[in-house]
């Protein structure tokens, strides 16, 4: 488990980015990597895990739309104003969990956090 702390999260940010490198040892090529997942803590008192994978050994990029997720269909109207609908709870704390998936799963020597943003996101005016 990596805690990640309590977020920086700017007003109205959207998303949730990180980059993360994962190591394991030779014997992930013989058995399979284990299962990840960011729980997202709010104010109201809600929590949520989201599963995500991640390419064992080098840097990776993975994007999370930390609000509810019916919500998120509204980022693809062309209206903006349409994107950010419900009320938000404030993030409170992350912490990546991992945990096997079975006997055949091999445990991550490290998890490296190179960075962590919150991200808005907005239509451009031409």
């Amino acid at each position: 488990m990596v805690d990640l702390g309590v977020p920086d999260w700017r007003p109205g940010a959207d998303f949730l980015r990180l980059r993360l490198t994962v190591r394991y040892a030779f014997w992930w090529k013989l058995r399979k990597p284990e299962r990840m997942q960011l729980e997202i803590s709010r104010a109201d008192g809600s929590s949520e895990l989201r599963w995500f994978i991640l390419r064992p050994n080098v840097s990776n990029d993975v994007w999370f739309y930390p609000w509810s997720q019916p919500d998120l269909v509204h980022y693809f109207n062309v209206d903006e104003s349409r994107w950010r609908t419900a009320p938000r709870s404030a993030i409170t704390n992350l912490r990546i969990v991992v945990t096997p998936l079975d006997w055949v799963s091999v445990t991550p020597e490290a998890i490296v956090v190179e960075a962590a943003d919150a991200v808005r996101l907005a239509m451009s005016q031409h």
